[in-house]
Formats: C-alpha cells, structure tokens, sequence
C-alpha cells in the first residue's frame, strides 16, 4: 500500500517467495504486501528497513508546567539551589 513502510518480515517473506522457481518478482511482491517498484529496490540494495524517530509528540508531557509550579517556588526559597540538586520530598 502506498505510504506504509515495508518492515523486515515482509522483506524476508519476499525472498522466501522470490527465491522459489517460476516466481516472478511482481508476484512474490504481492504476496509479501508491497508494490513491485519496492521489490526492485529490495533487488537493488536501495531499500532501508529501519524506522524513523517521529517528529511529533506521542503523549502527554508529564512535567508540563512543573517548572513553573514546584520548581521556581523552590528556587525562590533557595537561591544557592539548582535543578541538579532538587528533589522531591
């Protein structure tokens, strides 16, 4: 499918089928799930498999707003304090 990225268990599966007789390249590519354009490039060596760091935020951040809370106030009473020597009580 167009978009999705193709993971190595689906390129395994392709050289399984690919490695058989009378299997074409288009045809072993079906069965994996992927177009026949990525097969070439499987072919070719010009595919990589491993995943990109998304770039969005995939949860809540639980410190949001805590600096602004617990740790000013802490700096406040304590001047000489820095983040590296705070702790929770």
């Amino acid at each position: 499918m167009p978009g999705k990225p193709i993971n190595q268990l689906q390129v395994n599966l392709y050289m399984s089928y690919r490695n058989k007789p009378k299997q074409t390249q288009s045809s072993a590519a079906a069965k994996a799930g992927f177009s026949s354009r990525s097969a070439r490039r499987i072919d070719a060596s010009q595919h990589n498999t491993s995943k990109l760091p998304c770039q969005y935020a995939t949860r809540k951040d639980p410190l949001n707003g805590l600096s602004s809370s617990m740790l000013c106030r802490c700096l406040k009473k304590n001047p000489h304090c820095s983040p590296l020597h705070y702790s929770k009580n």
